[in-house]
This record gives C-alpha cells, sequence and structure tokens, in this order.
C-alpha cells in the first residue's frame, strides 16, 4: 500500500513537472519596450498634480490656524465678554421691574 502511494506521488509530481515540456518561451510583443518607455515619460504630470494638493493642504492649514488664533484671541480676552453680560443683565432688570415689589 505505501509503495502504491509512493508510486503515484512521483507519478503526480513527474506529470506536473513535464507539462510544461513542449510549450514555447513567452515572446513579449514587439513595442512592449518602446510602450513602456512611453509611459514612464509620461509620467512627469503627476508632479504638477501634487503640486496642486500642496497648495490645498496649505490653504486648509492657513484657515485652521487662522481659526486657532481667533478662538485663543477671544478666550484669553474675558473682560469684553463679562461686560457684555452685564449691560444684557441690567437692561433686563430695569425693563421688567425685577426687583420693585409692586
Amino acid at each position: 500500500m505505501l509503495k502504491n502511494v509512493k508510486k503515484n506521488m512521483k507519478d503526480w509530481k513527474d506529470d506536473i513537472l513535464n507539462s510544461t515540456k513542449g510549450m514555447d518561451k513567452a515572446q513579449p510583443p514587439a513595442h512592449a519596450f518602446d510602450q513602456i518607455l512611453e509611459k514612464i515619460n509620461n509620467q512627469d504630470y503627476k508632479e504638477d498634480s501634487s503640486k496642486g494638493w500642496l497648495t490645498i493642504a496649505a490653504t486648509v492649514s492657513l484657515v485652521v490656524l487662522l481659526n486657532a488664533y481667533f478662538i485663543v484671541g477671544y478666550s484669553s480676552n474675558p473682560g469684553s465678554a463679562e461686560q457684555g453680560n452685564t449691560n444684557a443683565y441690567s437692561s433686563l432688570v430695569s425693563n421688567y421691574n425685577l426687583y420693585e415689589n409692586d
């Protein structure tokens, strides 16, 4: 039984190895090398598109930095916000007579 398994394995291996006999080598198309060189030479336009992406990234970064600058400037000046709230409260008290006893 073991001999039959080894023989079948050897036959299977030989069948695989011999399956390429009689085949010709693969030949590239006649103009394949010229087409490859043409594609390589046409890749220069990709550098131009990267400049566009760089411009977009710089613009987005500028907008984010300006927003951060204004947020920090607004939050570091708490007096202006408190002054606005004080005026709003005093007008509310005087308009609706909240502390007058009738």
